[in-house]
């Protein structure tokens, strides 16, 4: 089964092929933007995520070993995202942008990163990563 989402942001289709996880990238034609601007103007997009957004939607978890900070967007089923070294979940913002009309997008700091506030001493480890998401996966607001 072959499932396709749009991006608005560069005009590209992403289409997972769900039988065997082969992903492919389609760039859509020009014609069709104009199409679409043609027979009724153009769709109200969605809204930015910007850094102004990420601030005002920046939630806080306070743990017994980290106070994390995340962002939600959408609902259904979790999609967790997890940043690299050393960013933050603010580089999932288009990711999160396309996808929250399907999962309940997901996207916290890890401990020592970006806003988590993680206390001193708290030993940062795969293993308190692996606690802290799955408690911040079960208990964030949905």
């Amino acid at each position: 089964m072959l499932e396709c989402v749009r991006s608005c942001a560069n005009q590209a289709i992403e289409c997972v092929d769900t039988d065997s996880m082969e992903r492919r990238m389609f760039l859509a034609l020009p014609s069709v933007g104009a199409a679409s601007f043609a027979l009724g103007g153009l769709a109200k997009q969605s809204e930015q995520l910007d850094g102004a957004w990420y601030q005002r939607s920046r939630r806080f978890a306070s743990l017994p070993i980290s106070r994390v900070a995340y962002v939600e967007r959408g609902r259904g089923p979790v999609a967790l995202f997890l940043h690299g070294y050393p960013l933050n979940g603010f580089q999932w913002r288009g990711a999160l942008e396309r996808l929250h009309k399907y999962r309940r997008c997901l996207a916290p700091d890890l401990m020592g990163m970006g806003h988590t506030e993680t206390p001193e001493g708290q030993i940062i480890s795969p293993e308190t990563q692996v606690t802290m998401l799955g408690v911040i996966a079960r208990f964030s607001s949905h």
